[in-house]
């Protein structure tokens, strides 16, 4: 396996077996290619990434990352292009993301919200979110 440093944070696969890590201390995402686990196909850095936490994909392989530096989760294409900020205005250092159902496309993103003690559920329609809903912590 690759060597990452000592700022590697989530890690998560798309469908079809790149491999996805979460570079915290370097504001990156790196893709490793299905056929070669060792070696950096592509290097994701953009304006939105501060400090990323962890990543999740979708069913229509989209991946989101959690950045905990800006308080946004990050979307784009498992290639890398197309970066889509949201959630600015709800998110108080988000530290974890999950699909309820990774292979259902209208699932929803469910967001560890690390600084408000709570969990978001981000409902989609066809790929924009459209409703949130706030889980509160007892």
């Amino acid at each position: 396996m690759p060597s990452i440093g000592p700022t590697a944070a989530g890690v998560v696969f798309d469908f079809a077996g790149n491999m996805f890590v979460v570079d915290t201390g370097r504001d990156r995402i790196l893709r490793y290619d299905s056929g070669d686990l060792t070696t950096v196909e592509t290097e994701i850095t953009g304006d939105t990434l501060k400090s990323p936490v962890d990543i999740a994909v979708d069913a229509n392989d989209v991946i989101y990352v959690a950045n905990s530096g800006n308080n946004t989760i990050t979307s784009f294409a498992n290639d890398g292009t197309g970066e889509t900020e949201f959630l600015a205005s709800l998110l108080n250092e988000p530290m974890g993301l999950a699909f309820q159902d990774p292979t259902d496309d209208r699932s929803a993103l469910m967001i560890a919200n690390g600084g408000n003690r709570t969990v978001v559920q981000c409902d989609f329609d066809g790929g924009n979110p459209v409703e949130i809903t706030d889980f509160a912590a007892t």
